[in-house]
């Protein structure tokens, strides 16, 4: 299973693609109004496979600039003008399939372009007829167009040929080891996972790595052991063989995510086998909101007949409740992770094609315990559906609703948060609008590129005319005032590191807890022995005595809140106290109330919760016994 051996069956993942957004209503007519002067046209630079990147390279005050490549081997910048920036296009050895990664490599404070080359499309073409493959590669550029550095492909044997495998990869960049100095890292159809120096393309030491099997995924970048280095986050394709890497591992016909620290070894409790290759890229984010990230991936569709799943791991390798998740077809594209329904917690937002059993493709939102929010089937202006590319998600509307945009053939195609469809669906029902472009589309971002603070834009790049494609058109429309961005374009951010903002490492502490008011309630009340309003609330709390009281999963406390804002009622017989701590910890020595005899009093604080959800309540009285009140008006989690 090498990289010449299934483009046919790539291409119909990912070849023609559209874009579907999901919003929370009916976005006004001017977001399909196109930003003067677009759509600009490119003759003879044929259409794009990767997807576009907005990036402020300092090339105009006020502005950024939208950055792409082409079939015919070009890299564009383009000015906010629609002209192109000097220096651009540069030409590179072959199609670029790749998206391009910006950001400073070289430390000197300007950023840079670095974009891999190559293509299974372009190759298959030139063998039909009868033509040379061309090289496979990476480069990178100066925001004027000077080449920095150009990092060929190896081929499967190791040798250095003049034709190397290519790039499909979209490059990561990041400070990767926490020298100060940036890396770059991929993954090629040579089979091999690479991390260079940003400064010069060199090698870093224990790379690159040979994993013995094509490399379609891109690399995500987090430091998810808390030692200040990035780890390299990356799926690869396997097959059968006792020779694996590392050494004694076997692999099955299948795919495998690795985590490798910059030193090049593998960090504990991966990799991770599945039964089918992985072209999807991995999203990191905390999508159970338990202050600690996950690892979250599609896979392929190489293998026939085997099971359709997105899967998630832990830090350690292990597996959070729920996951993976069952979908319709297989999910070849790459996650985005970003909260849908305003709950604070990211969820997980993937599409899927049409391999049997399923029929068709779908949009898909989960909830980070696995549950499934909505599916929905995106449908273009004529009411069909031929495939469903890779979801970003922005406030377009300014509403403060996320919105999830997909390609979809010509097309970007909208639904609401709720998945409502807000693009035609054939139907032309009222409000709907077309977000289209002249052929098919591969991805898409949203950004300010304007600057202004004031609206957002939606950048898409495509062929024109149609059929052949032989021109690049340009798309630029207008939306609404910036809203969040949560997962604007293809990885995230424009240095593509594929994870949701702030995520924290597994070794830090969590996040700081976000508080939920409720309604005032009385959860408990031991008086009301036996028949209190969540169960036997009593009897009354002996001298000496300590009980565990559950608050979680009453009066609207979620079973996950991690803590609770509770007033404390004591009514006791005899002088005394209470204190209260976390089912399962060890007693605390902080008294919550001291009291006389006889005395009715209350004091208010927050909770922290222990072992299923519960809060322990001890009695200091030395005789006798206290009936205990507990009543809720809010809770962290």
């Amino acid at each position: 299973m090498f990289a010449i051996s299934r483009p046919s069956r790539w291409l119909t993942v990912t070849g023609m693609t559209a874009f579907c957004i999901l919003s929370a209503r009916a976005l006004p007519a001017a977001t399909s109004t196109f930003r003067p002067p677009f759509p600009v046209t490119f003759a003879g630079s044929g259409t794009s496979h990767g997807q576009p990147v907005i990036a402020d390279l300092g090339l105009e005050s006020g502005h950024k600039q939208i950055i792409f490549g082409t079939t015919s081997h070009k890299l564009y910048v383009l000015l906010h003008d629609g002209t192109v920036a000097p220096g651009f296009p540069v030409t590179l050895p072959a199609d670029v399939y790749s998206s391009p990664a910006v950001g400073d490599l070289d430390g000197d404070g300007n950023p840079d372009i670095v974009v891999g080359y190559g293509s299974t499309i372009e190759t298959n073409q030139l063998q039909m007829a009868g033509k040379s493959p061309l090289p496979g590669g990476v480069r990178a550029y100066r925001r004027d167009g000077t080449q920095i550095w150009d990092r060929p492909s190896l081929h499967f044997d190791g040798s250095n040929p003049a034709v190397g495998e290519p790039v499909m990869s979209t490059p990561a960049i990041g400070d990767v080891d926490g020298d100060g100095i940036v890396e770059v890292a991929w993954g090629g159809l040579d089979a091999r996972l690479y991390l260079v120096k940003g400064t010069d393309g060199s090698d870093k030491p224990g790379w690159p790595i040979f994993v013995r099997d094509t490399v379609f995924s891109s690399p995500a970048l987090h430091d998810l052991n808390g030692d200040g280095k990035k780890e390299i986050i990356i799926g690869v394709d396997t097959h059968a063989d006792p020779t694996a890497f590392p050494p004694g591992v076997p692999t099955i016909d299948g795919g495998r995510l690795h985590v490798i620290f910059p030193n090049g070894t593998e960090m504990p409790g991966f990799p991770k086998d599945i039964d089918q290759v992985i072209w999807s890229s991995p999203a990191v984010g905390d999508i159970d909101g338990d202050g600690f990230p996950e690892i979250v991936i599609g896979t392929g569709g190489y293998y026939g007949g085997r099971a359709h799943r997105v899967y998630a791991w832990k830090c350690d390798g292990s597996v959070p409740t729920g996951w993976p998740v069952a979908v319709n077809g297989e999910v070849g594209t790459s996650p985005a992770l970003a909260d849908i329904d305003g709950d604070g917690i990211p969820d997980v937002i993937v599409t899927d094609n049409n391999t049997p059993p399923s029929t068709t493709f779908h949009v898909y939102v989960f909830k980070g315990n696995g549950t499934l929010l909505w599916k929905r089937v995106p449908k273009n202006r004529f009411g069909s559906t031929l495939n469903a590319g890779e979801p970003i998600v922005a406030d377009i509307v300014g509403d403060s609703n996320p919105e999830v945009i997909v390609p979809t053939n010509t097309e970007l195609c909208v639904f609401s948060s709720t998945g409502a469809q807000l693009t035609d669906d054939g139907t032309g029902f009222p409000g709907s609008f077309h977000l289209d472009t002249s052929t098919s589309l591969s991805g898409g971002v949203v950004g300010d590129l304007d600057n202004d603070g004031t609206a957002v834009e939606i950048v898409a790049v495509s062929g024109d005319p149609f059929p052949q494609a032989t021109d690049t058109r340009v798309y630029v429309w207008s939306a609404n005032p910036v809203g969040a961005l949560p997962w604007p374009q293809y990885r995230q951010s424009t240095t593509r590191t594929g994870v949701v903002p702030g995520t924290a490492s597994c070794q830090s502490p969590p996040p700081l807890l976000r508080f939920y008011a409720l309604a005032p309630c009385r959860i408990y009340d031991t008086r009301d022995f036996p028949s209190g309003p969540y169960g036997a609330g009593g009897p009354a709390l002996p001298a000496q005595a300590s009980r565990a009281f559950v608050l979680a999963g009453q009066c609207g406390v979620p079973t996950d809140a991690a803590s609770v804002s509770i007033n404390l009622t004591v009514i006791p017989t005899t002088a005394g106290f209470l204190r209260y701590y976390p089912a399962g910890s060890a007693t605390t020595t902080a008294t919550a109330i001291s009291f006389p005899a006889g005395r009715v009093l209350a004091n208010n604080g927050m909770a922290k919760l222990g072992n299923g959800g519960a809060l322990t309540i001890e009695n200091g009285q030395a005789t006798g016994s206290a009936n205990i009140i507990i009543d809720t008006n809010g809770y962290y989690r």
